[in-house]
């Protein structure tokens, strides 16, 4: 628009002599590398979790991701919500990287044991970072191998795919704001973020928190099985 008005002040009419002005502008080549991402995603793709949300009616999907940090951090936040209660789960991890991702998960499985966490976690959904290719690592029990909920992909470069999680990242960064890095942040501050936002009274729950509303569906003590697991962690990086 901008050029087409410089076009009109010199005298230009649009056509050849006001092309160059108007090239579209190139877009910025993403620095991620997703080859081979989808070797062990058969069955896990974005249109299988639809499938899954539609052909089950009462299931509660998650949705997590990490917010973005500077390129210097060690550290960021990783922020899980739960689609329909709206509770949020907020902790500190190792930027970018499975090795946290992972054992995280493994905590929550074992304060909730598996048929809890394969009750409170059935469906979880997730961007193609990386970081989150261990879903055997996420998913199963490391006792039997047997897998107790499911991890779905967006596709590449598709952030609406899991617009709740990235609505939840939105409010963190009034938090958190964007370009600061966390490495400093104690991983109980980080944690408090997601309680607060637990505790938040909201029109759409019919003015109850979602802590009232995911403990009306799961249970108060799984809510705190959870809040324990976080806390765990938190001790853990220390």
């Amino acid at each position: 628009m901008q050029a087409r008005r410089v076009g009109v002040r010199l005298g230009l009419r649009e056509g050849p002599a006001l092309a160059p002005l108007l090239k579209k502008r190139k877009r910025a080549e993403k620095a991620y590398d997703y080859s081979g991402s989808n070797a062990s995603k058969a069955g896990r793709q974005y249109g299988d979790y639809l499938r899954c949300i539609r052909d089950s009616p009462g299931l509660f999907a998650w949705q997590f991701d990490f917010l973005g940090a500077p390129p210097r951090s060690r550290y960021a936040v990783f922020a899980m919500r739960n689609v329909r209660t709206r509770v949020t789960i907020t902790a500190k991890l190792r930027k970018g990287s499975s090795a946290g991702v992972a054992p995280f998960f493994g905590l929550l499985r074992e304060a909730l044991g598996p048929e809890g966490f394969a009750r409170v976690f059935p469906a979880l959904l997730t961007d193609n970072g990386p970081c989150f290719w261990c879903r055997e690592q996420i998913e199963s029990d490391p006792a039997t191998g047997e897998p107790l909920s499911a991890v779905f992909y967006c596709h590449p470069s598709s952030s609406t795919e899991k617009a709740s999680v990235e609505a939840t990242n939105g409010v963190i960064r009034g938090t958190v704001p964007k370009g600061e890095s966390v490495d400093c942040w104690e991983a109980e501050e980080i944690a408090r973020i997601g309680l607060r936002m637990n505790a938040r009274r909201n029109r759409n729950l019919g003015s109850m928190t979602p802590e009232e509303v995911f403990s009306a569906v799961y249970g108060e003590e799984a809510y705190r099985a959870i809040v324990r697991a976080v806390d765990e962690w938190g001790r853990k990086l220390r």
